[in-house]
């Protein structure tokens, strides 16, 4: 796939639905930010089963979704000549909606995933995923960080099952792949980005190692990784101001053949082409320096 230049949006997070449907605002602000020039926009996370919903404000990939109005984000990116993907999720435990919550191992106040449960689970995606295809994106992203549900599985500081889907690296990882595989057959070459919180950023969590081992593994069913970490969460985990995740990145992307992407502390068009002659990624995203009044990529 071919983008008019290497800087993406990376999803933020805009609260700007009303029951899962997509608002005017919503659509404006993709409108504004494919106007700056970005050559991929990534939507904000759309959560594939109401019970892996966020927030209160997130919108829906689920049978529900907007349809309408997702085609029109869709195209008002493409009128800039960006590549648009959407974004996929489930929340697992960390939604703060109202009801019981669902997590990889039974915890205080969450429940423990059934395996027909995380068959149901894998699924949902599936349907998304064709959702997001028969709309006529340019291809999805898969939310494997931050804490959610597939980041959970991955952590071991999370996953304490003691079942096929716990205890080994291939294990944490078997409900990703399982998805990965399912999406490949239902979706043929349409092109699949995993973002990946790549390292815990605690004692005893997953480390470069462990992710250059998971991206291996996925590389076979993925054209794109997308590098962030943290399984509490996004935030800066190292002494970088500019590429929080460059070290990361740059390991990952020596030791696979898919393209690697990387936000995270980057303001400018100069410090994002800088990272990439670095080899520290081969596209970079600019997210939140991107709403600020005077932000420009020309």
């Amino acid at each position: 796939m071919e983008f008019k230049n290497n800087i993406y949006l990376p999803p933020m997070a805009r609260e700007s639905s009303i029951d899962g449907k997509i608002t005017d605002a919503l659509i404006d602000y993709y409108e504004s930010m494919a106007k700056l020039g970005f050559g991929l926009i990534i939507l904000e996370h759309a959560y594939v089963d109401i019970k892996g919903k966020a927030s209160p404000k997130q919108m829906a990939i689920d049978e529900n979704y907007d349809r309408e109005n997702l085609i029109k984000i869709k195209d008002v990116i493409h009128k800039e000549e960006a590549k648009a993907f959407m974004q996929i999720s489930h929340c697992g435990r960390l939604t703060r909606l109202d009801g019981e919550k669902f997590g990889p191992t039974k915890e205080d106040g969450v429940s423990e995933l059934s395996v027909d449960q995380i068959k149901d689970i894998e699924d949902k995606f599936i349907e998304a995923g064709k959702r997001v295809k028969d709309m006529g994106f340019d291809g999805l992203e898969i939310h494997c960080a931050h804490g959610y549900l597939l980041n959970q599985f991955y952590s071991p500081l999370v996953n304490k099952r003691d079942d096929e889907y716990g205890g080994s690296l291939e294990n944490r990882l078997r409900v990703l792949l399982e998805i990965l595989k399912k999406m490949r057959r239902a979706l043929g070459d349409f092109p699949i980005m995993v973002r990946l919180g790549a390292c815990d950023y605690e004692e005893g969590g997953n480390t470069i190692d462990d992710a250059i081992k998971a991206v291996k593994v996925m590389e076979e069913y993925i054209d794109f990784i997308d590098i962030s970490g943290g399984i509490n969460g996004f935030m800066k985990h190292s002494d970088n101001d500019i590429g929080y995740f460059t070290k990361e990145s740059k390991a990952i992307k020596e030791n696979t053949k898919v393209k690697v992407l990387m936000t995270g502390g980057i303001k400018n068009k100069k410090e994002a082409e800088e990272l990439i002659s670095e080899g520290a990624c081969h596209m970079v995203g600019i997210g939140r320096a991107s709403l600020n009044k005077d932000f420009t990529l020309e």
